[in-house]
């Protein structure tokens, strides 16, 4: 299985369009919000890929299609 965190996540937009920022990994421990949050959380597509049988691509090929459209369209 394949997981990213939103750190992880926001590493690969930086990367993926050429952004040079910092950023700065934090635990949801250090950045309190009203909403309880789980420790630890994952998006299980199996189901919907099974159900519809259909082929989801991984995410970061998907994130750098995303990166691609928005930089055109800039």
């Amino acid at each position: 299985m394949k997981v990213a965190s939103w750190y992880d996540f926001s590493i690969a937009i930086m990367a993926l369009g050429k952004v040079d920022c910092h950023v700065k990994p934090i635990e949801t421990k250090d950045f309190p919000t009203p909403a309880k949050r789980l420790h630890f959380s994952v998006l299980n597509k199996s189901k919907i890929k099974n159900d519809f049988e259909i082929d989801i691509p991984y995410w970061r090929d998907s994130l750098a299609k995303c990166i691609l459209k928005f930089n055109k369209k800039s």
